[in-house]
């Protein structure tokens, strides 16, 4: 385990606070400080000095050291590494400003949390610093927001319970959210067009990993109606399977525990879910084209119905703004030796708060608090870890759950 930087002058430092996100956690993170609950040395950083005043100013923050950092300056991200003890990381898309970040991070042994949901971004990164931060001790935890807690730590919830082998689960997402800020829909964007260059490098990489098992998942048409959720769905093209199999993996390799597959669907009324079909016939090709991709870019509100807007949601949109995820899981019974048929099944529910931005920023401030409080609980080595396999044995559910911001609850179907 790193322990060279635990003399260091911050606990914590929030890269990006200037960001939509970054102002959310960096309220959080004040809250507990000011409120008694944990004595913390932290910072924020970016790359204007100025703005960071002007926003810390507005958020009511005061006597908290600012840091002036900028992912296109190497130097000045590794100096802000050196200081502290978590890195924070609320700065997307990540595919571009994200591994300079990562790297300097295990170079100058700090952990690192961020809130991506952009798998390719994980692979690469476990491709060229996985074994560089397990020598260095260093934890690197990445899908600390929505992406993907909620599933993650669920699916390792209902695991535990089931009685029995698990053969797959069916996660079902039901986020009530009516505003997003355009930072998502610039990552989304990028995501798309990046697609044949993800799936070629998932494709590389797929025999290095131990594959789900081919058991007979329902098989679901496009759009259909679930009598899990009595409610219509579709398949959901999310960074959460990948992340659910591979905590999977990691307990499958470390524990000897079988793997499952996975199934990830979006929950919604049929005329919301032709209104994204129809929305992903317009913005797709459109994306792959320069002039289309600068189009989406500078009228995100026109592309999507007003979904992303520019300043994101305001105060009555996050108050009204929550989430419920339905994980259905199936297996074989502990009497049932051939296992040639699942035959018991166990659901965990998980609801919360507004997903994007109230939910997330306390996720990933909870994830960034058990690197600081929990080193006992986390993996004997560094490395770069989903949530479930990083803080499978710390108390981070009950912390988060103790923020009233979500809540786990293991249901019998």
């Amino acid at each position: 385990m790193a322990t060279e930087c635990e003399g260091r002058k911050y606990d914590l430092i929030v890269f990006g606070v200037t960001g939509y996100t970054g102002k959310f956690v960096a309220e959080d993170i004040y809250s507990i400080q000011t409120s008694g609950r944990q004595t913390l040395k932290w910072a924020v950083a970016g790359r204007d000095e100025d703005k960071i005043k002007r926003v810390l100013q507005d958020l009511g923050i005061e006597g908290v050291d600012i840091i002036k950092a900028d992912v296109n300056d190497v130097e000045s991200i590794e100096a802000m590494c050196a200081q502290t003890r978590v890195i924070i990381d609320v700065v997307g898309p990540y595919i571009e400003y994200g591994e300079v970040v990562v790297k300097s991070c295990v170079s100058q042994k700090c952990d690192y949390v961020d809130i991506t949901g952009e798998t390719y971004f994980v692979e690469l990164m476990i491709s060229r610093y996985g074994e560089q931060a397990k020598e260095a001790g260093v934890y690197i935890v990445n899908y600390c927001g929505y992406d993907c807690i909620p599933n993650d730590m669920g699916v390792l919830i209902l695991q535990r319970a089931f009685n029995g082998q698990l053969s797959y689960v069916e996660s079902y997402m039901d986020p009530e959210v009516k505003v997003l800020n355009t930072g998502t829909w610039e990552s989304i964007l990028k995501g798309i067009r990046n697609y044949k260059q993800i799936k070629a490098f998932q494709r590389a990489l797929d025999h290095q990993h131990p594959q789900p098992p081919d058991v007979d998942i329902p098989k679901r048409r496009s759009i259909f109606y679930s009598d899990v959720t009595n409610s219509w769905c579709y398949e959901f093209g999310s960074s959460d399977r990948a992340c659910i199999l591979t905590s999977a993996r990691y307990r499958h390799k470390k524990y000897n525990i079988p793997m499952f597959n996975a199934k990830v669907y979006s929950v919604g009324s049929l005329l919301k879910i032709f209104g994204i079909v129809l929305m992903l016939f317009i913005i797709v090709p459109l994306n792959f084209t320069n002039f289309g991709f600068n189009l989406l870019r500078k009228y995100p509100a026109l592309f999507t119905f007003g979904v992303f807007r520019k300043g994101g949601p305001n105060k009555a949109q996050l108050d009204r703004g929550s989430f419920n995820i339905t994980i259905h899981g199936v297996g074989y019974s502990v009497d049932n030796t051939d296992k040639k048929k699942p035959d018991t099944s166990l659901r965990v529910k998980v609801r919360g708060a507004e997903p994007a931005y109230v939910a997330t920023s306390m996720m990933i401030v909870q994830s960034a608090l058990c690197l600081l409080d929990e080193r006992a609980n986390l993996p004997d080595e560094g490395g770069i870890y989903t949530p479930a396999a990083a803080f499978g044995d710390t108390n981070i559910v009950q912390k988060m759950e103790a923020t009233g911001k979500v809540k786990f609850t293991i249901e019998q179907p």
